[in-house]
């Protein structure tokens, strides 16, 4: 799972690192899934970003039971840029959004993965967070700073990592059995397949994603020459109409860029 710009908390680091791990209470072993994905694009736009494809098992009561210690992660407004900018978490994250800039900011989002929420605006040095506990897209953005945008992947698990920019990818630690695994990139629509996990064994697996130009016109990685057409929201708005996070704190220790 790549973990570029973003801190997380010492138990989500030691449950996900060199892909996602699960303690499992099953006889039968684990194994692993590794595989490759690709994107086809066409000729308008830059070639996608593969490290931003999300892979993970489908929600399924022998995986989504084994949880582990509260996790918590951090995406920082910073020069007017939230960092990082593409997150992937498991379902029951709680995301710390600190500002460290020395202007305030209006972090909100619409998505109903969220559920909808606004963050309202505090000074440099302090935080709110949101615990997310639904599946899906979260799309983030600032109220005051249109060009600021961030995704943060939901997923049912902690079963899940990120293709490498080559698009290589592999989940270990998985109990044996059937499972749904899914790629999504935000440039195209998620594709699925049905794998058999084996004992000390590793299931081998390809995806081929088709961009969709809808997708591509409003996704990028960011407003400073990303792929794709970085729209954001493309105007400020004054009046949200969410509801509002209250609880304010010092921003987590080590969270400045």
């Amino acid at each position: 799972m790549r973990q570029t710009s973003c801190i997380l908390s010492v138990a989500m680091i030691a449950m996900f690192s060199g892909g996602a791990r699960a303690q499992t209470t099953q006889s039968s072993g684990v194994g692993t899934l590794r595989g490759k994905v690709s994107v086809k694009t066409t000729a308008l736009f830059q070639k996608p970003d593969l490290s931003r494809v999300v892979v993970y098992l489908a929600s399924n009561p022998a995986l989504d039971r084994k949880t582990g210690p509260a996790i918590n992660a951090v995406v920082t407004q910073y020069n007017k840029t939230f960092a990082p900018n593409f997150l992937v978490v498991p379902t029951g994250t709680n995301v710390d959004f600190p500002n460290w800039d020395d202007f305030d900011h209006n972090v909100f989002s619409k998505s109903a993965a969220a559920p909808a929420f606004d963050l309202e605006r505090y000074p440099k040095g302090q935080s709110k967070a949101r615990v997310f506990e639904k599946l899906g897209v979260v799309q983030v953005f600032c109220n005051i700073h249109p060009d600021m945008r961030a995704v943060i992947y939901v997923t049912p698990n902690g079963f899940f990592t990120t293709a490498s920019k080559d698009g290589a990818f592999k989940i270990d630690g998985i109990p044996a059995g059937s499972y749904e695994i899914v790629a999504w990139q935000e440039r195209s629509e998620e594709q699925r397949q049905t794998v058999q996990i084996a004992a000390d064994r590793a299931a081998d697996v390809t995806f081929s994603l088709q961009e969709q130009r809808d997708r591509a016109l409003t996704s990028g990685s960011d407003a400073r020459g990303g792929y794709g057409v970085e729209r954001g929201l493309g105007v400020k708005r004054e009046q949200l109409d969410l509801p509002v996070v209250t609880d304010v704190h010092p921003a987590p220790a080590g969270s400045h860029p």
